[in-house]
């Protein structure tokens, strides 16, 4: 019977274009060659088939092949139909590619390396060739969209309040001073406001409860990232030092704060001398994001 409606309702009609004239000329030839080798393998089965005593084991044989296949596929069992179908989906070219992306065999990766924050690197892995995450003791923290290497005998504790993203510690047996801390925090820029203006409004004195004046604020360069240094506090031997880093439409802080300073109120101390400021500029000169 002659149909009344088109085979294959769900094909889209692919508008003309030069690709599709080229891939036409070639996928002609390709499949008038395989319905020769078609054509010629069905008379070479015919002319081998099996009878007598074979038949009765090579039928059962068959048979099983076929239906195992057919849990894969079982577009087998019908007329062909179904297989063209997904043939002119491209349903067997994704079943081709997950095959390639999802292989049991070793796939082997572009030699490219990603370079982590403490100057080690990492290699692609896996069947989808993506880069592991870093080894520690490199952090990520994806919130943040920001990488480091955490400093050398620092430890990680309990973030100090709501604004903190992560803070660590230099035990006091491994310090010159009584403790030394890194806090990192992070602060949302309002649309009608600016990164400067919410540093200075965060720029607050622990002791005072003041904003830190303007004159305390000054800038440099660590890494590929430029930084405002702002003194937060220097009081009973406690200095806290903040790195502000305005980050898109977001601002951080890095504070390194160092107990038991004893030359505290020294004008010509040195800051950047002192355990935790000198390890968090060092987490800063490589920080990644």
């Amino acid at each position: 019977f002659l149909p009344s409606a088109a085979t294959y309702a769900d094909i889209p009609n692919y508008a003309f274009s030069g690709s599709i004239m080229v891939w036409s000329l070639v996928a002609g030839v390709v499949i008038g060659f395989l319905a020769v080798v078609y054509v010629r393998l069905l008379g070479w089965v015919s002319a081998h088939r099996a009878s007598g005593v074979t038949m009765l084991w090579m039928m059962p044989v068959a048979f099983a092949l076929v239906g195992v296949a057919g849990f894969k596929y079982p577009q087998l069992f019908g007329n062909g139909k179904d297989m063209a179908h997904d043939a002119f989906l491209g349903i067997g070219g994704l079943v081709y590619r997950n095959a390639v992306e999802h292989s049991n065999q070793p796939i082997a990766c572009p030699l490219d390396a990603k370079l982590c924050p403490d100057g080690t690197s990492v290699a692609r892995t896996g069947t989808s060739c993506t880069f592991p995450a870093c080894p520690p003791p490199n952090v990520t923290l994806a919130d943040v969209h920001i990488a480091f290497a955490i400093p050398s005998g620092f430890q990680d504790v309990a973030p100090p309040d709501a604004a903190a993203v992560a803070a660590y510690e230099l035990p006091p047996a491994a310090s010159s001073t009584d403790t030394a801390d890194i806090v990192i925090r992070h602060y949302a820029v309002d649309a009608s406001s600016t990164p400067l203006a919410t540093m200075q409004a965060t720029a607050v004195s622990g002791t005072s409860g003041a904003p830190v004046p303007t004159t305390a604020f000054s800038s440099t360069f660590l890494g590929t990232h430029r930084f405002t240094v702002v003194s937060i506090e220097r009081f009973e031997g406690i200095v806290d030092t903040a790195y502000y880093l305005a980050h898109g439409a977001d601002v951080l802080r890095f504070d390194a704060i160092d107990r038991g300073v004893g030359n505290w109120t020294d004008p010509s101390l040195d800051l950047t001398t002192l355990p935790a400021n000198a390890a968090l500029r060092q987490l800063l000169t490589n920080l990644q994001g």
